[in-house]
């Protein structure tokens, strides 16, 4: 487990003992960012990044990171907001701002495009990617 708050790997070490001692995990507790990754080469079983790679800077070289972390054939799941998600509420936002400000501003962070998993496939060809889903939900 890696978060950049001190504080958050504390919560997780004490909330995740009783679930790790009881199905024999073995779970290693890092302080870091996910953009330079503490991490040797070779050394995981098992990444899986949930919205985490969604904020930093460099998407692409944090994912090599994420991958040569990992040993030869091992696996690496992300899930990470892109393309044209969120493109109502961005809209909306705008619309919004544009009538009682009479200017806009960036109200959500940029979202990774395709091209980029599809960079990190040609460089990790096992890497299985699902670029966008659609899900509704009823009103």
């Amino acid at each position: 487990m890696m978060d950049i708050s001190f504080d958050m790997v504390r919560r997780l070490m004490n909330e995740e003992h009783d679930f790790s001692s009881e199905h024999k995990v073995e779970t290693f507790y890092v302080v870091g960012d996910e953009e330079f990754l503490p991490i040797k080469e070779n050394s995981l079983d098992l990444v899986i990044s949930c919205l985490g790679l969604h904020w930093t800077n460099d998407l692409l070289g944090a994912m090599i990171q994420c991958r040569l972390a990992l040993k030869p054939d091992d696996l690496f799941i992300a899930a990470i907001l892109g393309g044209e998600t969120l493109k109502e509420l961005r809209i909306a936002c705008t619309i919004a701002q544009l009538e009682r400000e009479g200017g806009i501003s960036p109200r959500l962070s940029p979202l990774a495009q395709v091209n980029i998993f599809q960079q990190f496939t040609i460089l990790f060809t096992k890497t299985i990617t699902k670029p966008q889903s659609k899900l509704f939900y009823p009103h």
